[in-house]
């Protein structure tokens, strides 16, 4: 539209001065620039007055020409007005659209009624039932039905043994602890039952390299004491470490080379908390002085240990503390500390503790409560 204006005004200022034109045009090699200079011409407008003929360009209708640019500015105008007011386009949109629609417009096809409501998702039930969780070092994840199994007659594959062998219930989450301070879950129900090896915990979580060091399971708000071998540790809940990442949740921080230590489920009377240092050092102290951190972390100082050493576990303690190791000879030893023994370990935490009495030449870390004693202290 503007560039027609344009022409058509070049062309109006041909027509007024018709003769002119017509001389430049006959007598000048380059016309061109002389009719842009003569009569103020842009170089389109010249350009198209050359391109008419002088015959043509003497009949031209002055009339016709002054029409069509009338035309043109009163639908410039209006396109500018309509550029410039938001309102004015919506009306003018809402005006075509209803004039398209009656001229174009049928009856409606499709038929609007009100719908069904869906049917819910089925959920998937769960029956509430006593299981046994069991778990290989190896991290092959099996279930039994029922409670009270005799971990002695469970068979292993070859090299593989017991990590955990943990009584619940069908409806509790089931928690694997990796060393990396990462948090896993898997359900009750993706386990095979039997007595066959299980599946491998990585068929079901993505453990990305990481051991397992734990498994635990039971209502969420179940006590929790977790602890790193670089002698951190935090207090929290089973409910905290539950996640729905197949890649799990990380929890604990631990620092390079180091790694979680197998968790500790407290109880509401859990007054003291003992914790075990490689180099035979144990230290026994209240278990309110640990920090509770709902949202994991890497914990307070629970054990200050040597250069070099490392924390080898953490123990609730409820009566005579077993701790197990090399003797003489290598032979697997269980030192039992009590009386004396166990009343001088005691301290606050972040303490370095008490060497163990006894004999043993390497610590592995405490033993069952039921182990039997090869040697050690009394009372």
């Amino acid at each position: 539209m503007v560039d027609r204006l344009h022409i058509l005004d070049g062309r109006m200022i041909a027509f007024l001065n018709i003769d002119k034109v017509i001389k430049v045009i006959r007598n000048s090699d380059e016309p061109r620039p002389e009719l842009m200079q003569a009569f103020a011409l842009s170089e389109r407008q010249a350009e198209d007055i050359l391109e008419i003929r002088l015959r043509q360009l003497a009949k031209l209708e002055g009339i016709k020409i002054e029409r069509e640019i009338k035309a043109l500015k009163a639908e410039q105008a209006e396109l500018e007005k309509l550029l410039a007011n938001e309102s004015a386009r919506r009306k003018l949109a809402v005006k075509e659209l209803m004039a398209d629609g009656e001229t174009f417009g049928d009856a409606r096809r499709t038929t609007i009624e009100v719908a069904e409501r869906a049917a819910a998702a089925p959920v998937e039930s769960l029956s509430d039932e006593p299981i046994t969780v069991i778990c290989s070092r190896n991290g092959f994840l099996r279930t039994r039905t029922g409670h009270g199994i005799d971990a002695t007659t469970l068979s292993w594959k070859e090299g593989d043994g017991a990590l955990a062998v943990l009584e619940t219930r069908t409806i509790h989450p089931i928690v694997l602890v990796g060393a990396n301070g990462r948090t896993f879950c898997v359900r009750a129900l993706d386990l095979p039952g039997g007595k066959g090896d299980g599946v491998p915990a990585t068929s079901l979580v993505e453990l990305a390299g990481t051991r397992i060091v734990g498994v635990l399971s039971g209502p969420a708000e179940t006590p929790l004491l977790l602890a790193s071998s670089g002698g951190q540790g935090l207090r929290c809940q089973l409910g905290d470490l539950v996640t729905r990442q197949r890649a799990g949740k990380a929890f604990m921080n631990v620092a390079e080379g180091e790694r979680v230590l197998e968790p500790v489920v407290t109880k509401a009377d859990t007054k003291e908390v003992a914790a075990l240092s490689a180099q035979g050092r144990l230290l026994v102290f209240p278990l309110e002085e640990i920090n509770a951190l709902s949202g994991g972390g890497k914990g307070v100082i629970l054990m200050r240990l040597h250069d070099g050493e490392a924390l080898v576990g953490v123990r609730v303690v409820s009566g005579p503390v077993k701790v197990r190791g090399k003797g003489r000879g290598d032979k697997v030893t269980v030192v039992t500390v009590t009386g004396a023994d166990l009343e001088a370990a005691r301290g606050s935490r972040a303490r370095a503790g008490r060497v163990l009495p006894g004999s043993l030449k390497s610590v592995t870390g405490f033993a069952d409560p039921a182990a039997d004693t090869t040697t050690g202290r009394t009372p």
